[in-house]
């Protein structure tokens, strides 16, 4: 089965860590299965990028202020079941959000954004 992850967003009145799956294999459409962890920071103009089984959610906006801070995901980990936890990694060096991400071979190059 595949999934698109849904993460974060505003509510109109704040940031949401919400992590939501959609899943177009045989789910009702626009069926959301809130059953992964919510990410550790509220995001809202977040960038996400999917490697080898791990999502990792980069920057964005918790409402008040423009984030650097970054988190990992493991989707699939094999022996440990799926969806796991989330786990902080590096900042970037600057803060970023409405910005894109791209895995170009086990990189994650983040563009654009304000």
């Amino acid at each position: 089965m595949q999934y698109v992850f849904v993460l974060g967003g505003w509510d109109g009145l704040s940031c949401r860590s919400d992590v939501a799956l959609y899943s177009p294999d045989g789910a009702p459409a626009g069926h959301l299965a809130p059953n992964a962890r919510s990410m550790l920071s509220p995001r809202d103009a977040l960038a996400s990028a999917f490697v080898d089984h791990e999502l990792v959610a980069l920057g964005g906006h918790d409402g008040t202020n423009y984030l650097a801070s970054c988190e990992i995901y493991t989707a699939s980990t094999p022996g440990k079941g799926r969806f796991t936890t989330w786990t902080p990694l590096p900042a970037m060096s600057t803060t970023r959000a409405f910005h894109g991400a791209a895995h170009i071979k086990r990189t994650v190059a983040v563009f654009g954004g304000q």
